[in-house]
């Protein structure tokens, strides 16, 4: 028998000795999106230092500050983050996996107070924005020449330039927190409503019951 045998024999003995610490994270499966992190907290009678791996540093990180962990995301895809209390005097080394999925950033909400509307020539129309993205609104009309649109606040203006159809397309940019969204109106443009011009024998009519 060795040195080192006897020394890892009486290594093993003095581990086997040690009590095995409660480790419990609030939560192992975590789900996050592109420009957020996540945070699991954990618990354990150990006072053993705690150390994170990652098994995708490419996907996510970790950090660790007084019992709460946070995850950061780096790119779309799964990952395992490892949690390790490391052995004391009293107590063994444990670990927990956090299974970490990262997803893309989330679509924004984005409704229309009306998605097909109808205006005549030299009219204006309006549609109403409704959104929770904290991206700028941008309005685009696929043919400037049968009607265009501009945008103040959350309401569309569409003004109609010629009769026939156009589709203008309400868009929400691209944030650190949310991903790009759009949604379209369809618009027909109707010809303009000619000016009601008196007949003459309306205007005949209306001079005899003014005299």
């Amino acid at each position: 028998v060795t040195v080192g045998q006897v020394k890892a024999l009486a290594e093993r003995l003095r581990y086997e000795q040690l009590e095995t610490p409660t480790l419990t994270p609030s939560d192992t499966d975590i789900f996050i999106t592109i420009g957020s992190t996540g945070t699991v907290t954990f618990t354990t009678d150990s006072d053993g230092a705690a150390s994170l791996t990652s098994s995708d540093d490419t996907i996510a990180t970790a950090a660790e500050n007084n019992g709460t962990v946070t995850i950061t995301p780096v790119a779309v895809g799964t990952a395992e983050i490892t949690l390790t209390i490391a052995a004391t005097n009293t107590y063994r080394s444990i670990s927990r996996v956090l299974n970490v999925t990262v997803s893309a950033k989330p679509v924004p909400t984005l409704q229309l107070s009306d998605t097909d509307i109808e205006v005549a020539e030299g009219s204006d129309g309006t549609v109403t924005v409704t959104t929770n993205s904290d991206g700028a609104i941008t309005v685009t009309s696929d043919d400037t020449s049968t009607a265009t649109a501009s945008i103040s606040g959350t309401t569309v203006t569409i003004t109609g330039v010629a009769q026939g159809s156009a589709t203008v397309t309400v868009e929400t940019a691209e944030t650190a927190t949310y991903a790009a969204r759009n949604a379209s109106i369809d618009v027909t443009v109707t010809e303009a409503h000619a000016p009601l011009i008196p007949s003459s024998a309306q205007k005949r009519s209306n001079s005899f019951l003014i005299a």
